[in-house]
């Protein structure tokens, strides 16, 4: 998966598609945030979002530039709580 380095941070159905929000798990200050009809700094797209029966099971499917297509989901060591 080309997409390995990536975990996902955040997904939302909006007005025109899905807004994901990715984030590097090496650098986890490097955020990736794709947004229907937005470019971002990788001209990633999302091509499918599967939801589960949770939102840690949900999985979305990225398209990267030249056409190829990734799945990235929550992982579950990069969740973290904080108190308010």
């Amino acid at each position: 998966n080309p997409l390995e380095d990536y975990t996902l941070a955040g997904v939302c159905e909006m007005k025109g598609g899905w807004y994901v929000v990715l984030m590097n798990k090496q650098k986890r200050e490097e955020r990736i945030r794709i947004k229907p009809n937005e470019k971002n700094e990788k001209n990633f797209k999302v091509a499918k979002v599967e939801n589960g029966s949770s939102y840690l099971d949900t999985k979305v499917e990225i398209q990267m530039p030249g056409g190829k297509t990734g799945w990235v989901e929550y992982d579950k060591k990069f969740i973290v709580l904080k108190k308010a």
